[in-house]
């Protein structure tokens, strides 16, 4: 029927609006690196609390230690900009209840469990209520309402752990071991209520998960509300940029510092280049992971960073490390041969003490 071609096309325009809406919202709240966000749960302790059936807005909050000027109002550092959600009214929505007229369920049955299957969530406190923003003022034309979640609150489960893999030799078990290391991050349920029965490390399961609705596909699989009980907490589409969100730009790459050359770790940071360095005899200057302050008035010292290089470094000087993994002896520098004073006279080898 044409009215009803009319009718569909005006809700799509209005839905389309909406989306338009919400990604503005989103980029100027958002946009800049020296922004924190985080849902409406992290304020249930403050006075006044956040109205359970708020708590999964999610809001804004300034980084910036300079503070921000927004649309004429300034924030400094710390302050809540605003909530994600096209009813946002002030940063106190938090704690009054969600609408329930002139309002409409974005995150409800459908996405939630609903083990009696009577079309309202079990837990009313996980759904997402917001109240319609009409389009048009004179002569209104629809209305349209969105909601941002954060994926980024989510544990993310798509993660596989490949020394779990039954197919893997022994010495392949092993590598993929040492690269499990690097990461803790490996998905797994097992212990949340409901999914005690899910293995994601079995037959790869995490790597073929588009969704948590897939974990239904496991050899023991869950319910499709016990899944859907998680719909707040787990998530595949973790996703983020590596910000500094107190100074801005990008986060420098630690990951691989102590895999510099002897020479230019020397002159880093992290040796004679650091903010607080001592004097290392025999060796240079050399910069202490943190120093204490006391009474006598001379910090206490901790290590070196160099000295936790040295222990990173000691693959580098395995022998065999995957079938008959050997060691060679050897003291961290500088050796006694480097001091400007003898340490011992009985033997020439005998080592200095470690930083």
């Amino acid at each position: 029927h044409p009215q009803i071609r009319v009718t569909q096309t005006e809700a799509e325009q209005h839905a389309l609006l909406g989306l338009q809406q919400a990604l503005g919202a989103l980029q100027v709240a958002m946009g800049p690196d020296q922004r924190i966000s985080a849902t409406a749960d992290v304020l249930a302790a403050t006075d006044p609390p956040t109205d359970p059936s708020r708590k999964h807005l999610t809001g804004v909050w300034v980084s910036d230690p300079a503070g921000v000027s927004l649309n004429g109002t300034t924030y400094a550092e710390g302050e809540l900009l605003r909530w994600l959600v096209s009813d946002f009214q002030g940063v106190n929505d938090h704690q009054s209840a969600a609408p329930t007229v002139g309002a409409v369920t974005l995150v409800g049955a459908g996405s939630l469990a609903d083990a009696d299957n009577n079309g309202v969530a079990d837990d009313l406190d996980k759904m997402v209520r917001v109240g319609l923003t009409q389009i048009g003022s004179d002569q209104p034309s629809g209305n349209y309402a969105w909601w941002i979640g954060d994926e980024g609150v989510k544990a993310c489960i798509n993660f596989s752990d490949a020394s779990q893999d039954s197919e893997l030799g022994p010495n392949e078990k092993k590598q993929a071991a040492l690269q499990t290391f690097a990461s803790s991050a490996r998905g797994q349920v097992a212990s949340l209520t409901g999914l005690a029965t899910v293995d994601l490390q079995s037959g790869g399961l995490a790597d073929k998960l588009l969704d948590p609705y897939d974990m239904t596909l496991a050899t023991s699989p869950p319910s499709t509300d016990q899944v859907k009980a998680y719909f707040h907490d787990l998530t595949t589409y973790s996703k983020g940029v590596l910000s500094d969100v107190h100074n801005g730009g990008l986060k420098q790459d630690l990951s691989l510092a102590f895999e510099l050359s002897d020479a230019v770790f020397n002159t880093s940071v992290f040796g004679s280049g650091g903010p607080d360095t001592i004097l290392s005899p025999g060796f240079g200057r050399v910069q202490p992971i943190f120093r204490l302050a006391n009474s006598s008035g001379i910090p206490a010292n901790g290590p070196a960073w160099h000295l936790l290089r040295d222990y990173y470094t000691l693959y580098q000087r395995m022998e065999n490390p995957m079938t008959d993994p050997t060691l060679p002896v050897q003291a961290f520098v500088p050796n006694r041969s480097e001091l400007p004073k003898k340490i011992a006279t009985n033997s020439d080898d005998l080592a200095a003490m470690r930083y």
